[in-house]
């Protein structure tokens, strides 16, 4: 079948409005897990249009989509605003990311190779300059998310990556936010230990088993978070 030029141009333009979408999605995603959109903050639907260059209709689109997956609320006639997952309800992701951990090991597991392996590495480096910076809560949240990223490479399984990636924005973002500035020394020591003890495991011949440590650092912070009831 042909495709006329008035057709092709409908789709670049159907393309290019899709992209833009994702764009916007996935950067105030990014914000939101970098705490740069604290939980509580309202989001205002003009200055985002303005900011991405697109109507308010492909903003209200995104949103929506942000807030199916649990990152914001809209409450009509309030306006949008950052959820603030409570502590009990943080136990339960937590519980449910353990369960998820115990398949990273099984379900078409991907070996990690040196350049990924360096990569924790540095995170692992950067750790330490968590509690001189500027933000240091940001800056923890920053390192988390990139090693999410890195450890995801080993998940060969989209169904399950994509699960975790769920779990993985609604929650991750409220751990900094509830650390308190004077634990944020020892918390960077305790991720910087953990990260260790990954790249050990990724650099040994049980690499296959980096699911099954990161499901027990998570048990180890599921018990420490019992602080911030």
């Amino acid at each position: 079948m042909s495709i006329s030029l008035s057709e092709a141009g409908g789709l670049a333009v159907a393309s290019g409005a899709s992209a833009r979408f994702e764009h916007t999605f996935l950067c105030i995603r990014k914000r939101i897990a970098l705490l740069d959109y604290e939980p509580g903050l309202r989001l205002s639907e003009d200055m985002l249009a303005e900011e991405f260059g697109v109507s308010r209709t492909p903003i209200r689109r995104v949103l929506s989509r942000l807030e199916a997956a649990g990152l914001v609320e809209v409450r009509h006639g309030a306006g949008t605003f950052v959820t603030h997952i409570p502590v009990d309800e943080l136990r339960e992701i937590y519980e449910f990311k353990m369960g998820l951990l115990m398949l990273m090991d099984t379900l078409s597991p991907l070996e990690p190779d040196e350049a990924l392996t360096a990569q924790v590495y540095a995170c692992q480096l950067a750790c330490r300059d968590i509690p001189a910076d500027i933000n240091p809560r940001r800056r923890f949240a920053e390192i988390n998310l990139t090693v999410f990223e890195l450890l995801m490479q080993l998940v060969g399984n989209r169904s399950l990556r994509r699960a975790m990636a769920d779990l993985f924005y609604r929650a991750s973002r409220m751990w900094p936010f509830l650390m308190d500035e004077s634990r944020v020394a020892d918390e960077a020591q305790r991720f910087h230990d953990e990260l260790a003890e990954t790249v050990r495991v990724m650099r040994s011949p049980a690499a296959h088993t980096v699911g099954h440590l990161h499901r027990c650092h998570v048990a180890t912070a599921l018990l420490r978070l019992e602080r911030f009831r």
